[in-house]
């Protein structure tokens, strides 16, 4: 998702500059309306609802949306914010809350629990890696602290 400021106001790139984007579109179109909204909320009260969020939060926080399953480091976020690994660990406490990784598991369960939700005979092993967490196990632990039930429950098996 694109960040652009205003001196007034900070906005997101609408959902018809969307649909002219055929990855975004495509990738959007996999879900439900109601999945599409809770990750739109998440991203507009940190981006957009947030205005006094320094840029480079923004610019991160944009980033980590665009591209959930990318194999993201500290490093590689705080290089997208032009900061120290530290000082960008430090803004998203002070300004998000979490840390930016904890911010990106965030996204990455919320995109899991959707997928799972809209294609009941998808592997979680395969959600979990198209993601970007490099352990079902790991994931599987997240996911159920974060929903309170398994991956797995409620799949069906090819056949049933």
């Amino acid at each position: 998702m694109e960040v652009t400021e205003r001196p007034d106001r900070v906005d997101t790139v609408t959902d018809s500059d969307r649909a002219e984007q055929p990855v975004v579109a495509g990738e959007a179109a996999r879900y439900p309306a109601h999945v599409q909204l809770e990750d739109r909320v998440l991203l507009e009260n940190e981006v957009v609802g947030a205005a006094a969020h320094p840029r480079m939060i923004r610019l991160v926080i944009a980033a980590l949306h665009d591209d959930p399953a990318r194999p993201w480091t500290a490093a590689d976020m705080a290089e997208l914010a032009g900061c120290s690994v530290r000082r960008l660990q430090e803004g998203f406490q002070a300004h998000v809350g979490s840390t930016p990784t904890q911010y990106l598991v965030d996204i990455r369960l919320q995109r899991a629990h959707a997928q799972l939700d809209t294609e009941p005979l998808a592997a979680v092993t395969d959600v979990a890696l198209r993601w970007g967490f490099s352990s079902a196990s790991r994931f599987a632990a997240a996911y159920e602290r974060r929903y309170g039930v398994v991956p797995s429950s409620g799949r069906r098996s090819p056949g049933r």
